[in-house]
């Protein structure tokens, strides 16, 4: 998990993928805005989900699922999976640490363009994806939101689903 939570900003270009995505991610909609990881909160980048009642410690520590919740319908399942997969690697081959409970997580990107920049200032990504690839990535994406500029955020969900 520490991983996911240290790769966040640059993965969430690839797993909130279009500008509709940060519409989501805003205070005060069950959706995560910070980078952290906690239990049974829909708030959370990660979220702890416990799934059956145990009886004994071995119990209660299989019990819990992860959810990973900065991801919509708009990401491509393979490279969203793919980044958190990525991620959760990296986390274990340099033995990260998950950040302390102190209340101050990091804010998760606020924009596809604040995503888009966490990415591509990340070598890590561009280590993973390719240098081509990514900034084939970037393109396409910035080219997105220049043409999404034109848009009213009615207008922007509508064509958004009405793709999706």
């Amino acid at each position: 998990c520490a991983g996911v939570l240290h790769h966040l900003p640059a993965i969430a270009a690839v797993t909130a993928p279009s500008p509709v995505s940060y519409l989501r991610l805003t205070p005060n909609r069950w959706a995560p805005t910070a980078i952290d990881i906690v239990q049974q909160d829909r708030g959370a980048a990660l979220r702890v989900c416990p799934v059956f009642a145990a009886t004994d410690a071995e119990g209660t520590a299989r019990q819990f699922n992860i959810e990973f919740r900065v991801s919509d319908g708009a990401a491509s399942p393979y490279m969203a999976l793919g980044a958190v997969l990525f991620a959760g690697a990296d986390g274990l081959h340099r033995e990260l640490s998950l950040p302390d409970e102190t209340g101050s997580a990091r804010p998760l990107p606020r924009s596809l363009a604040d995503a888009l920049k966490g990415m591509e200032e990340s070598e890590a990504l561009r280590a993973w994806f390719g240098p081509v690839f990514l900034e084939a990535y970037l393109r396409h994406k910035r080219s997105e939101l220049a043409h999404a500029a034109a848009f009213s955020v009615t207008e922007l969900c509508q064509r958004y689903a009405d793709v999706y």
